[in-house]
């Protein structure tokens, strides 16, 4: 979802693997499930037409990625 949603802009992929019930907190853009989701891809690509994002490294340590 990083790669395809946030990087490419590509929305389907974010009602793959959002749940229905997840509560956006992140500042400036709040609401619920897939479509909350959406609205930040949609605004940073409105934001920053040519913008990627390329994943270099993950780290995981117990529950946190």
């Amino acid at each position: 979802m990083l790669e395809k949603g946030f990087g490419e802009g590509a929305l389907s992929v974010v009602d793959e693997h959002v749940a229905p019930d997840l509560i956006e907190h992140q500042d400036g853009a709040q609401g619920r499930g897939p479509e909350a989701v959406k609205g930040i891809i949609r605004g940073l690509h409105a934001s920053f037409t040519d913008m990627r994002l390329t994943i270099v490294k993950i780290i995981a340590v117990g529950d946190d990625v």
